[in-house]
């Protein structure tokens, strides 16, 4: 099994031979997951607000998305996952729209199991990818969707893809027989277990981006992801439209 990621979607290797683990932290995959947490369980991806609309109205879904970060007019939601945090979404259909996350999610689909990733499920995911990729006999791939359609590089979809090839590292430790040959995983000298298995350079530059901010901040794992994310660009304009309350609730596990 070979770890790797992808800094942009256009960089995705080998998406069938992978269990894709797609993230647009700040906010769509973050929304994703709190969409399915409070209870729906049919979700259209759409690429813009004219097809999520169209999808809306002709299969009779919620429409969830943002445009320049806020809600359009006529959608029933708008794309702040804290919208969803204790609500009944019990059966719920929805069409949402998202540019930057829909676009990877296309491009990751030629995978054998496309995941949505967050720092909200980043363990959760990661043990679910390394379990499908093990069943498969396929590798494991983080594709951070970044930002301009995804053209720019995200520095908060890096941090949390970091986060999640670091819970994808101690899955994998998990999960290998230290009593088989060669005995098991060993660590090397930052810490990090290594077994039968191959971390590819990409993996390695994001989890040392996410090591990078997390012993700025002490070991403090929240304050790390806070940092990254109001350096981030995404998190900036966050705060600038007056949500910077999404970034705390992105933030935590």
């Amino acid at each position: 099994m070979t770890v790797r990621a992808a800094l942009l979607p256009g960089l995705v290797v080998s998406a069938e031979a992978s269990v894709v683990v797609v993230v647009d932290v700040l906010r769509a995959t973050t929304t994703l997951v709190s969409l399915l947490d409070a209870g729906c369980t049919d979700i259209v991806v759409a690429e813009t607000i004219e097809e999520a609309t169209a999808i809306g109205r002709k299969e009779g879904r919620l429409l969830v998305g943002e445009e320049g970060g806020l809600p359009p007019r006529h959608f029933d939601f708008g794309n702040s996952p804290r919208q969803f945090a204790g609500a009944d979404m019990a059966g719920a259909r929805v069409a949402f729209a998202t540019t930057n996350g829909a676009r990877a999610l296309q491009l990751a689909r030629r995978g054998p199991l496309v995941l949505a990733g967050c720092v909200r499920n980043a363990t959760a995911v990661a043990n679910a990818a390394v379990e499908a990729a093990r069943t498969r006999g396929a590798d494991v791939q983080i594709v951070c969707s970044g930002r301009s359609r995804g053209a720019t590089f995200a520095l908060d979809d890096a941090f949390c893809a970091g986060l999640i090839i670091r819970r994808v590292v101690d899955a994998v430790a998990r999960l290998d027989d230290a009593s088989s040959a060669g005995g098991g995983p060993t660590s090397d000298a930052e810490g990090d277990p290594v077994g039968r298995w191959d971390l590819a350079d990409d993996a390695i530059a994001l989890m040392a981006l996410y090591r990078s901010y997390l012993n700025a901040a002490d070991g403090d794992e929240s304050a790390a992801t806070m940092a990254a994310f109001r350096e981030s660009a995404s998190g900036r304009g966050l705060e600038r439209l007056g949500l910077g309350e999404d970034l705390v609730f992105c933030s935590y596990p």
